[in-house]
């Protein structure tokens, strides 16, 4: 019964976090409150998901060297997680890190050619 309260708790956190992304904006004592949710709920989670959160919030909060950081980890043990990929491509845009950006904008082109083209700049679908 233990890890099933675990687990409930850790949804629970989760739900907080894609709230907060959900709602944007988020001040810097409300941010470092939501990720300190986020962080709990990691320990009981061994999923990306909540480090995805994570680095969503950390992106959207200014922080985006720390995005970068989160999401490179879930990009190193999920190499096919295309939402790592794209806050990977994000962050490294946003702190000027051409070569990774580069790097995460080919990795996206190979999972989602659709998603890759689009972010090249390239036709939409269906055009």
């Amino acid at each position: 019964m233990a890890w099933l309260a675990l687990g409930l708790r850790a949804t629970l956190l989760e739900a907080e976090g894609r709230e907060a992304l959900e709602r944007g904006g988020q001040g810097a004592g409300q941010l470092d409150g939501v990720l300190d949710d986020l962080r709990a709920a990691r320990s009981w989670n061994s999923g990306s998901a909540p480090r995805l959160i994570e680095a969503r919030l950390l992106a959207a909060g200014g922080r985006p060297a720390q995005a970068v950081a989160l999401a490179q980890q879930v990009a190193r043990d999920e190499p096919e997680n295309l939402e790592a990929w794209a806050v990977l491509y994000v962050g490294a845009l946003a702190i000027d890190r051409k070569p990774l950006a580069r790097r995460s904008l080919r990795t996206i082109g190979e999972l989602d050619p659709q998603l890759g083209e689009r972010l090249r700049g390239g036709p939409a679908p269906g055009s």
